[in-house]
């Protein structure tokens, strides 16, 4: 079990059922840059358990970013240690920590 967490990521748009599998059996969590004012690809998460609803829950050995909101973990491509990256067939960089992932989209 890795040290830091639970964080989690409810089912939405951008974290599929798909992406759900995913994430459980490759053990990493990958982010986009934000669409909204993002400069770099980020990792981003809600700190504590997944709440009664669809989504997946992980832990990590990678810190969060130091300043990150209360609310919400971000880790950052570039800036936050630990933090590695990746790209997709297409060719796009992502942010990518290594996790536990537990998927609770079945």
């Amino acid at each position: 079990m890795r040290s830091l967490g639970p964080f989690h990521r409810k089912e939405s748009p951008t974290q599929t059922r798909q992406i759900a599998v995913e994430q459980e059996s490759s053990s990493e969590i990958w982010g986009a840059t934000p669409k909204n004012g993002g400069m770099v690809p980020t990792v981003q998460a809600y700190p504590g358990n997944l709440p009664s609803c669809r989504g997946v829950e992980f832990s990590t050995d990678v810190s969060i970013h130091p300043g990150s909101c209360p609310i919400e973990a971000r880790w950052y491509l570039g800036f936050t240690p630990g933090v590695e990256e990746r790209k997709n067939a297409a060719g796009d960089i992502f942010a990518c920590i290594p996790a536990d992932v537990v998927n609770f989209q079945p």
